[in-house]
């Protein structure tokens, strides 16, 4: 037994680097970047410093599977040790075009095929619960942002979908799994039937970000100010840099001064920075993308909501349900590509000074990481 790590433990990144398989390739094979968020170089980690893991090994009884394959397995009364696409995708060990265990990654990682679960789709016989003595079926199994994304409307090809808690997700509708940009991930859709993916942009520090940085300014997140004139801005590495720049190492930084309720601001203008930056990967092609839908804890901030249909020059929607894995799940089970709910509306204003703070942004990380 070991504690569990979570996806912002990034404790094996060293790991990665050691991995002979070019990015590209691993880009190529599991739709990902090598990154220590998802699950090999956790597990190669554990590998190498549990002695628990070690032993487990050795006798042939280790198994590795999602926080979902773990639950499934001591719920259900079959006990089964499987997992879906989407959480298996999120191991960087999943060959997303042969949808199954990639022998290569598993050799680079030193991992067995037999310590892994049984890859099955999103809506299969899962096993049984047992509920009040009666027998309750398991029909559906998916990652959580996944099924939010499904929620929102990442089947809608105008619509780019946002979910904003811990951290920040951004998911673009493609019609063709090619036309996903190189520096966005290839994320599988959960669903029956034919495979589907969306371009999906990420970003580590959203609302972590926001709470690592009140607790060092001493002061509640409810302190935050209008920055107004003022060019403060945050450059965003929290939990290391994502999507579109991928770089773990990044150090967070603010640039120029204010208060700390300044500074708050600065940090959730950071985040819609960041989503900005990931639909601007798509060149000419973001024009297809005429409104956002926003869901998650951070969302419910309207001005954050106000200031995201400013910076993007899009309508911003908020369903008035918050919670868009549930609902994803729903959809999902009951077949309906949609729900009804009403729904905030943020129109875009011309918020001058947002968009010159952007731009120094902008400028900024180019010279910090010479990426633009």
């Amino acid at each position: 037994m070991t504690p569990v790590i979570s996806w912002q433990d990034t404790r094996g990144s060293n790991i990665l680097e050691q991995v002979s398989l070019s990015l590209n390739d691993v880009r190529h094979r599991t739709g990902l970047f090598a990154n220590s968020h998802f699950g090999a170089s956790k597990i190669a980690w554990c590998l190498r410093h549990s002695t628990a893991v070690q032993k487990a090994s050795r006798e042939k009884r280790l198994c590795i599977g999602s926080i979902s394959s773990f639950l499934l397995h001591h719920l259900a009364a079959e006990r089964p040790f499987s997992i879906d696409p989407c959480n298996a995708q999120r191991t960087l060990l999943y060959n997303i075009s042969g949808r199954c265990w990639d022998a290569g990654l598993l050799d680079q990682f030193g991992l067995s095929v037999d310590s892994l679960p049984e890859v099955k789709p999103h809506i299969s016989d899962w096993g049984t619960l047992s509920v009040a003595s009666r027998p309750i079926p398991i029909r559906l199994v998916s990652g959580d942002q996944n099924t939010a994304f499904v929620a929102l409307g990442a089947n809608h090809q105008s619509t780019a979908v946002v979910n904003v808690g811990t951290g920040a997700f951004i998911g673009i509708p493609v019609a063709n799994p090619a036309d996903v940009p190189d520096r966005l991930l290839k994320t599988v859709l959960p669903g029956a039937g034919q495979q589907q993916f969306i371009a999906e942009g990420t970003v580590n520090g959203a609302g972590r970000a926001l709470n690592t940085v009140a607790q060092q300014l001493g002061c509640d997140i409810e302190a935050m100010r209008p920055l107004q004139n003022k060019e403060l801005i945050f450059l965003n590495g929290e939990g290391g840099l994502a999507a579109p720049y991928w770089q773990g190492g990044f150090q967070s930084r603010f640039i120029g001064e204010g208060d700390p309720g300044h500074k708050l601001m600065a940090v959730r203008e950071s985040i819609g920075f960041l989503l900005r930056c990931c639909l601007m990967e798509f060149g000419q092609q973001e024009n297809q993308v005429d409104c956002l839908k926003v869901a998650g804890g951070v969302s419910r901030s309207d001005t954050f909501c106000q200031q995201l249909a400013d910076l993007f020059q899009r309508p911003v929607l908020r369903p008035s349900m918050s919670e868009a894995t549930a609902m994803g799940a729903a959809m999902l089970l009951a077949e309906s590509p949609s729900w009804e709910t009403t729904e905030d509306r943020f129109v875009p204003n011309q918020d001058k000074c947002l968009h010159k703070r952007f731009q120094h942004w902008l400028d900024a990380m180019e010279a910090s990481k010479g990426l633009l």
